[in-house]
C-alpha cells in the first residue's frame, strides 16, 4: 500500500483531477524542459469539456505563462486512450487519473513520479490483525511504516484543509451580504468543523436551521468535489446545533414517555436525517421504546413506537 501523501494531497482547488492534477503536470514539464519558452497545451475529453468551470486554464497558465506563452486547445469530443481526462504539453502526453495523481499510461496504477509501495499490507483486515497479534494501534503501524516526517505533513494538510474551508466560506458569506466571519478546525482526523461568528447569524440560521443546512452542503461540496478522501464538515453558527441537538434530545425523552405510558406510537414533525439521527441515538437503549423513519425527504418523519417486547 502506498504512503498516506498519496491520499492526502494538498494543491489548487477546486477540483483535485481537473486543477490539482494538471497544475502538477505543467510543473513537472517544465522541471523537465528547463529550456521551453512556449507551451500549446491541447486538453481532451473531461478535461476539455468541464476544464473551465473547474479553472483547468487558469491553473496551468499560473505555472507557464511566467515563462512564456501559452496556448491552451480544447478538444472535449476527443478521449485519449488510457483517461478521459488526457492532456498534452507541446509532445507531452499524460493523464489527470485522479486525486492530485498523474499518469504517463504505462498501466493504470503508474503514478508519476513513481510512487512506492510504503506498507507491507494492502488490506484493512490484515493492518487489524497485525495490530492486535503485535499489540499497536493503527498510528504505530503507520509510524512504523512512514517516513519521520509523515506527522508534520499531515498536520500541514490539516491546516491547508481548515484554510480552504475558511477561504470558501469567507466567500460565499460575503456574497450573502454577510459580516460573519468562519473559524474552521479540526475535530478528528475526519471532520473538520466551521463556527460562523458575527452580528447576523440569525439570518445565516434561516427557519429551523434550513439556511445553515444549505451553507454545509456547499462547503462539504466544494471541500469534497473529486476527493479522494472525503471530510466531514459541520457549519454552525451561534451555537445553533448545539442547542437543536439537545431540544431534541429532551423532544425524543418526553415523547418516548408518552409512548409507554399511554401504550400507542408518535409521529414526529419532518425533520432532515441530522435531526432524524439525534433522535434515533437518543432513544436507542430507552426501554420499551423502538424509532423508525417513514414517509420521503423533505416530509421524512420519525415515529417514536411502544415496543413492549423490546
Amino acid at each position: 500500500m502506498k504512503s498516506l501523501r498519496e491520499i492526502f494531497r494538498i494543491g489548487k482547488g477546486p477540483s483535485s483531477s481537473h486543477t490539482m492534477g494538471p497544475q502538477k503536470a505543467a510543473q513537472t514539464y517544465l522541471k523537465a524542459h528547463p529550456d521551453a519558452t512556449r507551451f500549446h497545451v491541447t486538453l481532451y475529453g473531461s478535461l476539455a469539456a468541464t476544464g473551465k468551470g473547474h479553472m483547468t486554464d487558469v491553473a496551468i497558465k499560473e505555472v507557464l505563462e511566467p515563462v512564456g506563452p501559452v496556448e491552451i486547445e480544447w478538444k472535449p469530443s476527443v478521449f485519449l486512450p488510457f483517461h478521459p481526462n488526457g492532456m498534452r504539453i507541446n509532445d507531452w502526453v499524460v493523464y489527470s487519473v485522479g486525486g492530485g495523481a498523474l499518469s504517463e499510461g504505462d498501466h493504470p496504477t503508474g503514478l508519476l513520479p513513481a510512487s512506492p509501495d510504503v506498507y507491507g499490507l494492502h488490506y484493512l483486515a490484515d493492518i487489524k490483525g497485525w495490530c492486535e497479534d503485535n499489540g499497536c494501534a493503527y498510528w504505530e503501524y503507520v509510524d512504523r511504516c512512514e517516513k519521520s516526517d509523515i506527522w508534520d505533513y499531515l498536520r500541514e494538510v490539516w491546516t491547508a484543509l481548515q484554510e480552504r474551508v475558511e477561504q470558501f466560506l469567507t466567500g460565499l458569506l460575503q456574497y450573502m451580504g454577510s459580516s460573519a466571519v468562519p473559524h474552521a478546525y479540526m475535530i478528528d482526523e475526519e471532520t473538520c468543523r466551521a463556527d460562523l461568528v458575527g452580528d447576523d447569524v440569525g439570518m445565516l440560521i434561516g427557519r429551523r436551521g434550513d439556511t445553515l443546512d444549505a451553507i454545509q452542503y456547499l462547503t462539504s461540496y466544494a471541500i469534497n468535489h473529486d476527493a479522494q478522501k472525503r471530510v466531514r464538515i459541520s457549519v454552525d453558527a451561534g451555537a445553533y446545533r448545539q442547542k437543536r441537538e439537545e431540544a431534541l434530545q429532551q423532544l425524543a425523552r418526553k415523547m418516548a414517555g408518552k409512548a409507554v405510558k399511554y401504550r400507542r406510537n408518535f409521529t414526529l414533525e419532518p425533520m432532515n436525517a441530522y435531526e432524524r439521527h439525534v433522535i434515533h441515538a437518543a432513544l436507542q437503549d430507552y426501554p420499551e421504546v423502538t424509532t423508525f423513519s417513514t414517509g420521503t425527504e423533505p416530509h421524512r418523519r420519525i415515529v417514536v413506537a411502544y415496543a413492549k417486547e423490546k
